[in-house]
């Protein structure tokens, strides 16, 4: 039978218009406190749920620009950072654990804890 472990997670989510305030919950990072890496899933862009999401070809480019860029700032730390540099356990915030500002529109949950099989 398979050990069970601690993991992390945080919810990336974009939100085009603070006025509007509609949000989609575009990706997840992981980070897993067994073998120290930290990995994401984003959303495609081409994926259906954008087909209405967007109210112009602007919010769209917008979009895939903001996500290009945290593609970009994950991957540099994704093998970089231990566990415990997480924000919700150095008390610090994600643009300092990304080395960076968050995109425009991006936003990223407090990260949870959860259990998976090794």
């Amino acid at each position: 039978m398979a050990d069970r472990h601690s993991i992390w997670y945080a919810i990336i989510t974009y939100l085009p218009d603070q006025i509007r305030y509609e949000r989609m919950n575009v990706g997840v990072i992981i980070g897993d406190k067994y073998s120290q890496q930290i990995s994401f899933k984003l959303l495609s862009s081409t994926n259906r749920k954008f087909n209405n999401f967007f109210w112009s070809p602007l919010e769209r480019k917008t979009y895939q620009v903001s996500i290009e860029h945290l593609e970009f700032l994950l991957k540099n730390i994704q093998n970089e950072m231990s566990i415990f540099s997480v924000p919700k356990y150095n008390n610090t915030d994600w643009n300092t654990w990304l080395g960076a500002q968050l995109p425009n529109g991006i936003f990223i949950s407090t990260p949870h804890t959860a259990r998976a099989m090794t």
